[in-house]
């Protein structure tokens, strides 16, 4: 988002209210919902897929090699 100029600094900050309401309004859930529906809370592992031959597409690196392509998607999409 920073590379592309649609944000003026590249820190992190946590999302203020007025924020989650605008995220949880594009994203059709309550306000106290969003943080689960963008990160999610998922401790689980996907044991038994593994013990029957089942192997991931991708590793955990992927997100961060196919950000580009997020945000190309976030901005062909955004209203």
């Amino acid at each position: 988002m920073y590379k592309r100029g649609a944000i003026h600094d590249d820190t992190v900050h946590q999302a203020d209210g007025a924020a989650l309401e605008e995220m949880a309004q594009g994203l059709g859930c309550d306000k106290a919902m969003v943080a689960f529906q963008l990160g999610g809370a998922c401790l689980l592992t996907a044991k038994h897929g593994v013990e029957i031959g089942w192997k991931p597409e991708y590793g955990p690196e992927h997100i961060l090699s196919s950000l580009d392509e997020e945000v190309d998607l976030i901005f062909q999409h955004k209203g």
